[in-house]
């Protein structure tokens, strides 16, 4: 589920621009992306979604839902570092060393 207080939002068009959602070095198309929020696909006889939320009228959703969404396809774990709560994260540990 996407928590919106802790994971940073991307327009379905912004979200075309992540790296993990690029093949080859180029974008998905839009209705792509959008399809796997609507219907998802199917593995194993399940559908499996891509997360997305409505934010002021336009569907958003984020890095970690786009890892969680290919983790259920693969039956795998994938990990994904936001570079902003990695930076958060050493900013604080700095922070209570003193530095």
């Amino acid at each position: 589920m996407i928590d919106l207080r802790q994971e940073k939002p991307y327009t379905l068009k912004a979200a075309r621009a992540l790296p993990e959602l690029q093949r080859n070095g180029k974008r998905l198309d839009l209705s792509t992306i959008y399809r796997w929020t609507q219907n998802g696909c199917t593995r194993a006889g399940r559908t499996i979604r891509l997360e997305s939320v409505m934010q002021g009228g336009t569907r958003v959703t984020t890095r970690q839902a786009v890892a969680r969404f290919f983790a259920a396809l693969t039956g795998e774990y994938v990990r994904v570092i936001d570079d902003e709560q990695q930076h958060d994260q050493a900013e604080r540990e700095l922070a209570d060393a003193g530095i």
